[in-house]
């Protein structure tokens, strides 16, 4: 007696053509667009803008998972990773080292989280 699939399961040969074309078709689109625009410079003005994206995505990535806990805003000195991303931002804003930054912030945010209270 062999199992019987239903109509929403999905073999492993399946889904792993699902997984190939989603990918090829991902990597197609992608270039299409550096072999449309390859003889196009951008302006200096864009140049200047497209310099915030990485920071401004970093940002909206990383402050939720600091500044909120349970979905509620806390600003409150018991937010340890508030903290401790105080202390890596002053850390970085001396050193202007990656890898200060996150020494520092990992120290701070166990050794905050180590302390009673």
């Amino acid at each position: 007696m062999g199992v019987r699939m239903t109509s929403t399961q999905m073999t492993s040969t399946m889904a792993l053509l699902v997984i190939s074309l989603a990918a090829a078709g991902t990597y197609l689109l992608r270039l299409s667009f550096l072999y449309l625009m390859r003889n196009w410079t951008p302006t200096a003005t864009l140049k200047r803008i497209l310099r915030y994206i990485p920071p401004a995505t970093l940002a909206a990535l990383v402050l939720p998972s600091i500044l909120l806990d349970q979905g509620e805003l806390d600003l409150t000195l018991e937010n340890t990773r508030m903290l401790a991303a105080a202390c890596a931002f002053l850390v970085g804003w001396k050193t202007r080292s990656m890898l200060w930054v996150l020494a520092s912030g990992m120290i701070s945010l166990w050794v905050l989280q180590a302390l009673p209270g």
